[in-house]
């Protein structure tokens, strides 16, 4: 199986544009840093921002796809944006959704224990 020169090109045009996204979310970071962590920072907003992009890239090559189904081009590009976007998803729901992340805050048991002696 040989995998097609165009079909490359897609991808590593579809990777650019989230490695530059990246470097650019990163970049906000350091110029604006996040102060007020009950609220997201810009460099959230940015990360949105090119998360949003990503997903209308994703539904023009979709269509693409549909009006030219031979562009080895648009399936490599299509593949990149699927799976950022449905990574990203995935991620949110997950993750941060169904707490994964939760810190231990210490419950009522854990406090009733380290109160019982008083």
């Amino acid at each position: 199986m040989r995998i097609e020169k165009r079909f490359v090109a897609g991808i590593a045009r579809g990777l650019a544009y989230y490695v530059g996204g990246c470097a650019l979310v990163w970049l906000t970071y350091l110029l604006f840093g996040w102060e007020y962590t009950h609220a997201p920072g810009a460099h959230h907003l940015m990360g949105l921002l090119v998360l949003v992009v990503g997903a209308v890239r994703l539904i023009r090559r979709l269509i693409g796809m549909l009006t030219t189904p031979a562009d080895l081009h648009n399936k490599g590009a299509l593949l990149v944006h699927a799976l950022a976007v449905v990574g990203f998803i995935l991620f949110f729901k997950l993750v941060v959704l169904n707490g994964a992340l939760k810190r231990d805050t210490g419950g009522l048991v854990v406090s009733e224990t380290h109160t019982s002696g008083y």
